[in-house]
């Protein structure tokens, strides 16, 4: 239940939020999951502006390549995501042996072998950025790089461990 809790302390969800998915998910009936970005509500500016170029010009180049192009994995942002309860069904659901970083990433990764994975710019939704805050900027950036590269070159997240920012 703490993920639950911290999910919801963390995350605002804009009002449009589900029906921005549901949309997705009526355009593309192929699709099996959606997501997108994140905007952080407690960031300074040059933060916020790091993490917007990210979402502008890394995530969908990547999603592009991985997912599209090389077919070996999918951008899906943990905190912001649905997905159809059959794929994650045909998929064997969730890995619960991974504790962070990159279960996203294993996710992205399984979900792409039955099906596409949109990234959608304005499914957006609102969190905290005090793991940033917290680790510093870079620390979390190369964090996730390793985990993502390592999660969809070799199936598994190479960080086993993280730090519990909660407070």
């Amino acid at each position: 239940m703490t993920w639950f809790r911290s999910c919801w302390i963390d995350n605002r969800v804009p009002l449009r939020w589900l029906e921005r998915v549901e949309e997705r998910f009526a355009a593309a009936p192929s699709a099996v999951a959606v997501t997108g970005p994140y905007k952080f509500y407690d960031w300074d500016a040059s933060g916020r502006a790091i993490i917007g170029l990210y979402d502008v010009l890394v995530a969908p180049a990547t999603h592009v390549a991985v997912h599209h192009v090389l077919g070996i994995g999918a951008i899906l942002y943990g905190g912001n995501f649905a997905a159809r309860a059959e794929a994650l069904e045909r998929i064997g659901g969730f890995d619960k042996t991974i504790e962070f970083h990159g279960e996203d990433t294993n996710l992205g990764r399984r979900l792409n072998t039955i099906g596409r994975v949109e990234l959608v710019g304005d499914c957006y939704l609102f969190t905290s950025a005090r793991r940033y805050v917290a680790m510093g900027t870079w620390a979390v950036v190369r964090l996730y790089v390793r985990n993502f590269v390592s999660e969809v070159l070799h199936h598994r997240p190479k960080d086993t461990t993280h730090l519990d920012v909660r407070t």
